[in-house]
């Protein structure tokens, strides 16, 4: 699959590289908390850092998280959307790095270990179907969305219930 992307876009997707120990448990400090864009930097340049120290990425991914993430014919080869807007990711921070043979690893994730997983660094980032909320944004940081899906309700055209709420 072919995707075009807009240069925000992948901007934005290479902002998700600061999920990445958002929420690092080790560091304690007695110190105000440091604003919003200072953490997001920081936090940034530190996962950079032990990207380039390691010479890996590692990227987070569902295994049936259709069509976003999902593992088909090759077990080792996550594909779908979300797997394409990564390797964008990973495109940029080669880039950024000027490290072209930076190596990309595969870390399988679930609903119940992606966050954990990105606050401790054993993934980079991941790219899914992860609600942003406000729970969550107080454990890790969030590029922008990139889909949109929401809950509606169905019915026949020349119904009551139509009409009711098209009132």
């Amino acid at each position: 699959m072919t995707y075009s992307f807009s240069k925000p876009l992948t901007l934005a997707a290479v902002m998700a590289l600061g999920l990445a120990g958002c929420n690092n448990s080790s560091q304690t400090s007695t110190d105000a908390p440091a604003d919003d864009a200072t953490t997001t930097e920081a936090t940034t340049n530190g996962t950079l850092q032990k990207i380039k120290d390691s010479g890996t990425i590692v990227v987070g991914h569902r295994d049936s998280s259709i069509p976003f993430s999902y593992i088909a014919d090759d077990p080792n080869q996550p594909i779908g959307y979300a797997h394409d807007l990564e390797m964008k990711v990973v495109e940029a921070v080669k880039q950024k790095l000027n490290m072209p043979d930076l190596n990309v690893r595969y870390n399988l994730i679930t609903s119940q270990t992606r966050i954990p997983l990105v606050q401790n660094g054993t993934v980079d980032f991941e790219c899914g179907s992860t609600t942003n909320n406000e729970e969550r944004q107080k454990q890790v940081a969030f590029s922008n969305g990139f889909f949109e899906i929401g809950t509606r309700l169905l019915t026949k055209k020349k119904t009551l219930v139509f009409k009711i709420l098209k009132t």
